[in-house]
């Protein structure tokens, strides 16, 4: 279920209560975490991982490090066109909550942004069936391969365990 009541729920009405409540989908990581918050059970921080399921905040958080690319939200309600004239192009349009390099658009121009934005706005659920907000991050467009770099920290000791490349859908 995409409703983390629904789910505690369930797991209150278990015969034995379980050690952690956790998921290896990004989509329902924070769904677990709350779950696991509300009946005391070993999981996740759902407030870290609510964070994590929004570009936007991240990109947020992460403001001032050096490794920060330049940024440009556009509100659910906010014209493309009026938005773009704070971008730089060329740039890359997203949904601010979605995985997988799903409606990911490099845009040039005005004319492209407002198409990307319009058709990230024209689908109303995610392919797990959460519904969308609607709000777009832009990104200044950098040249050169991306990586998705996995790591885990346990007692302040940050370990990698993944690097890989990504590939756009």
């Amino acid at each position: 279920s995409r409703d983390w009541r629904i789910v505690s729920t369930a797991v209150e009405e278990m015969r034995s209560p379980p050690d952690a409540i956790l998921s290896f989908s990004h989509h329902f990581c924070a769904i677990a975490a709350r779950v696991g918050a509300e009946l005391g059970v070993t999981g996740f921080d759902p407030g870290v991982l609510e964070l994590t399921a929004d570009k936007r905040q991240v990109r947020e958080a992460l403001r001032g490090c050096p490794a920060t690319i330049p940024y440009w939200p556009i509100a659910a309600d906010e014209d493309p066109a009026l938005a773009a004239a704070q971008v730089s192009f060329p740039a890359v349009a997203k949904p601010v909550a979605e995985t997988s390099s799903s409606d990911v658009s490099l845009v040039t121009d005005v004319g492209a942004l407002t198409k990307a934005v319009a058709q990230v706005r024209a689908v109303r659920r995610n392919r797990k069936g959460f519904l969308r907000s609607g709000e777009i991050l832009v990104e200044q467009y950098v040249e050169g391969p991306e990586f998705s770099v996995e790591t885990m920290t346990i007692d302040g000791t940050t370990t990698v365990y993944g690097v890989t490349v990504k590939t756009p859908l």
